[in-house]
């Protein structure tokens, strides 16, 4: 190419005997390179590797601009990506790639730039900034890295492989048991029971309370509490199911293990079933005390306490309750210790009133974990989830029932709490019951 040509390409042919032209031109391929990682090579000659770079770079914001779309129009597609061990190892690799891609380009922009020839300021100048582009890279993709690592550690650790359960009746039913055992959790007796029922289309969520003293529970005539008659004699609270079958039949359900649960459990799922006429396709067992930590992990929960209650007392010399401290009425915001609490507390209270709070908790710490905090917190919140929760939710399924939650989180809920004067746990009408439950599930609206 002439001379003349070539004048007209300084970002290719610089005249390297003009320091400031060529401070300009290395100030240029810095900011080219940040707007377009590659467009730098491209305009200085190296074609080939600028291609490259540019392709890269825009297939990553293609994919990084599809999942935003599809996590809008279809969350349940990425979501299951997100929560399969393959997906999210396939995330890391595409992330690693294009973190390799832009550094190697950063790199060369500082080569072709020739800061040798660069005016000294400039030339300070354009490697801070190089510099502070490098490091907000890796800061970025390192704490991209950990979120992934961490949501890979969470799946493979609390979500089994295995087959996904269809919706009954269009819902899927969660049986969730909250209570205080260890990680073997022998001698469990579930502190509460309740099973939340979402609409398989609208997300529509009822929850449905059930007393821990709830008596005589139907069995299913292919339950196999039937072969060794109710486990506690004909009056069972259905809490105590867990620990009479774990301490005398813990063989009951041999195939339990394998789905990621125990015989304990699955004899509480017939009970359940049997009380409330749902199919139960899946459960959570939650460790109470755990909960103290995820709060934590989301900053805090948001929760109007109703009435005046008792939060401590202590006894004078005649052994008479003398209360010290109170949860006020009004709207306060609770760290995990206080809201753990205020769900425990016994005193002066009954039963039912704490089954109450503990599903204000629940819904408390539902509305907590709005996806901005679970994002931008994930590494925090993973391992209080980690410690929180068992599950026989399988990995597939995770995608679809966390797309319907998000949707729950815009939907009105309902409750139904199986308590008196409702019906009378030691002495249950089960049509009424079931019909109860029907009733709840067909009386909590959408949205629209």
């Amino acid at each position: 190419m002439s001379s003349a040509g070539r004048s007209g390409l300084p970002l290719r042919y610089p005249d390297v005997a003009i320091p400031r032209l060529m401070g300009r031109r290395a100030w240029w391929l810095v900011v080219l390179g940040i707007v377009l990682p590659g467009s730098a090579q491209i305009v200085a000659g190296r074609k080939l590797f600028g291609r490259f770079g540019a392709i890269m770079t825009t297939l990553f914001w293609a994919l990084v601009a599809l999942l935003i779309v599809s996590l809008l129009l279809v969350p349940a597609v990425p979501l299951t990506v997100l929560t399969t061990e393959w997906g999210v190892l396939l995330v890391q690799i595409v992330f690693a790639a294009i973190l390799l891609v832009w550094a190697a380009l950063a790199l060369n922009t500082l080569i072709i730039a020739k800061l040798v020839r660069v005016p000294a300021r400039s030339r300070i100048g354009v490697i801070i900034a190089s510099v502070a582009v490098l490091a907000l890279m890796a800061a970025t993709f390192n704490w991209a890295g950990g979120s992934l690592s961490a949501q890979r550690a969470l799946v493979a650790a609390e979500f089994r492989p295995g087959l996904i359960s269809a919706p009954s009746d269009g819902r899927y039913n969660i049986m969730l048991l909250g209570g205080d055992a260890g990680a073997d959790r022998e001698g469990l007796r579930p502190d509460s029971l309740s099973v939340i029922s979402i609409d398989a289309e609208t997300g529509a969520t009822t929850t449905i309370g059930i007393p821990r003293d709830l008596s005589s529970v139907p069995l299913a005539d292919d339950s196999p509490l039937v072969t060794v008659g109710n486990p506690c004699g004909s009056a069972c609270q259905i809490n105590a199911f867990y620990s009479r079958v774990m301490t005398w039949d813990a063989d009951l359900y041999p195939n339990a293990a394998a789905e990621n649960s125990d015989s304990g459990i699955e004899a509480t799922r017939d009970a359940v079933e049997g009380a409330t006429g749902l199919e139960i396709q899946y459960y959570a067992l939650v460790d109470m005390g755990g909960f103290e930590q995820l709060i934590n992990s989301l900053g805090g929960v948001t929760i109007e306490v109703p009435t005046r209650t008792p939060i401590a007392f202590h006894q004078d010399s005649r052994g008479n309750p003398i209360i010290v401290d109170w949860f006020e009425p009004g709207v306060q915001t609770m760290d995990g210790t206080r809201a753990l609490t205020y769900a425990r507390v016994r005193y002066g209270t009954s039963d039912y009133d704490r089954m109450a709070r503990q599903r204000q908790v629940q819904d408390a710490l539902i509305a907590a974990a709005d996806p901005w905090t679970l994002l931008t917190e994930f590494t925090t919140i993973a391992p209080a989830v980690g410690n929180l929760v068992r599950t026989d939710v399988p990995q597939g399924a995770v995608g679809t029932l966390g797309a319907l939650l998000l949707k729950a989180r815009e939907q009105p809920r309902g409750t139904l709490e199986l308590v008196p004067p409702l019906i009378d746990p030691a002495d249950a009408d089960y049509d009424q019951v079931h019909q109860l439950v029907q009733d709840a599930l067909t009386a909590t609206p959408a949205a629209p």
